[in-house]
């Protein structure tokens, strides 16, 4: 697979939901907040799954910047 590869909003609302219009990718951040709740040891400084400014989210093994 693709470690760290960074996925736009748009590709992770087609891998989910496929054409559904009533979906925003703004629906993506709630969903990756959510997940930061349940995966992350500090929420508001994610190390596992990062935004990408201006591009999307990615996950990591939480090694990288250490």
């Amino acid at each position: 697979a693709e470690p760290e590869r960074v996925f736009t909003r748009r590709q992770l609302l087609a891998s989910t939901r496929g054409d559904d219009r009533y979906i925003t990718e703004r629906t993506i951040d709630v969903h990756v907040l959510n997940l930061r709740k349940k995966i992350e040891p500090v929420p508001r400084q994610p190390v596992y799954l990062q935004t990408v400014f201006g591009v999307g989210y990615r996950l990591t093994d939480g090694t990288r910047g250490r």
